[in-house]
């Protein structure tokens, strides 16, 4: 997409260095390509478009027909595309990430029950799920809050 608008910024510039080929907006500011093309670019920007459009604009007002095409297509329409697409990018980077966090997260608890299964049937008793719990969340069971907290996880999790 950034492609696309750098090509849209030399289509332009190659226009307007034959368009303002005999005022003095070409012999200014479109003289050879590199300085189309920057100006073209600073359009884009819309930085100092002005100092770009004003001159053409003095000696002819149709030529601000050609500066309102590439602003309106270039600056609101091919930005913004490419927003779209950084963000949708950026979007599907972050949701894998959490995937992979989220995976990780469910490897290190299955190798916790793991260790505190240690009769190994796949299930952890009354004190093996304290013992769990106390080292995964970090609960101090001579504190009340600590060990309400765990007879509430106990009661989801244990039908």
């Amino acid at each position: 997409m950034l492609c696309c608008l750098l090509i849209w910024a030399g289509y332009f510039a190659v226009f307007g260095n034959f368009l303002f080929s005999s005022v003095m907006q070409g012999i200014m500011l479109f003289d050879n390509f590199g300085d189309s093309y920057w100006a073209m670019f600073v359009c884009l920007t819309t930085e100092n478009f002005p100092d770009v459009m004003l001159l053409a604009t003095q000696d002819n007002a149709a030529y601000s027909i050609f500066f309102i095409v590439f602003i309106l297509i270039g600056c609101f329409f091919l930005t913004s595309v490419l927003l779209a697409v950084i963000f949708d990018n950026f979007k599907s980077r972050h949701a894998m990430l959490q995937q992979k966090q989220v995976s990780h997260r469910m490897l290190y608890i299955e190798q916790f029950f793991d260790a505190f299964d240690t009769a190994g049937n796949n299930w952890l008793d009354v004190k093996q799920t304290k013992l769990f719990f106390a080292t995964v969340l970090d609960l101090d069971y001579r504190k009340r809050r600590h060990n309400r907290l765990f007879y509430k996880i106990l009661a989801i999790i244990d039908p």
